[in-house]
């Protein structure tokens, strides 16, 4: 399974996986210091799952994405994945299922991002200078 990545020039980080067919499997978006990592559905390529995380204010939320297409009245279901929030054992086992599913928990994300973040700032360096 392919990890394509890049920086956009208003540097935004993003990586994304790629099933074998080419389709889109998990994504991360790192900009402005908030990280949203998705889960896409194989089958029809909708998001299932996003873990966003502010890392200015230490919070995390998943965004959990019904199967039918948006309506007016449907919106997507909000869980608050902060360590005040994990009281129990069964939530913090669904937390941690949610961070694995989206890739939160992968470490190759992790490397990639952390390298990719740091060329930015190595180019942003270099441009002030």
């Amino acid at each position: 399974m392919p990890i394509i990545n890049g920086i956009t020039e208003k540097g935004t980080v993003w990586i994304k996986k790629l099933d074998r067919q080419g389709k889109l499997l998990q994504k991360r978006v790192l900009q402005n210091r908030i990280q949203y990592d998705t889960y896409f559905n194989r089958f029809d390529g909708r998001p299932s799952v996003t873990v966003l995380t502010n890392h200015r204010d230490k919070t995390q939320f998943a965004a959990i994405f019904p199967r039918r297409i948006f309506s007016a009245g449907k919106k997507y279901k909000t869980l608050d994945l902060s360590d005040a929030a994990n009281n129990s054992p069964l939530t913090g086992m669904y937390n941690d299922l949610l961070r694995r599913i989206t890739g939160f928990k992968n470490k190759k994300f992790d490397r990639l991002s952390e390298q990719l973040c740091s060329e930015y700032l190595e180019k942003l360096e270099q441009m002030v200078l």
